[in-house]
């Protein structure tokens, strides 16, 4: 469980630091300050896409 914790972690804090420096480098909407970073949208987004990620590739890993 421990490993499934960390996993998911990992995931969701690496998604919510790149993806507005994903935003700025592909789109060039600039980072305006903190507040990119404290968007309620964006630490959903991120704790949903660490979960996501999580579970698959974990399944993934078990079927092989």
């Amino acid at each position: 469980m421990k490993k499934y914790l960390n996993q998911f972690l990992i995931i969701s804090i690496l998604f919510w630091i790149s993806h507005p420096l994903v935003e700025l480098f592909v789109s060039g909407s600039a980072i305006s300050g903190i507040d990119v970073y404290l968007s309620e949208k964006l630490i959903i987004k991120s704790l949903v896409f660490g979960l996501i990620f999580t579970c698959a590739f974990n399944l993934i890993l078990k079927k092989h």
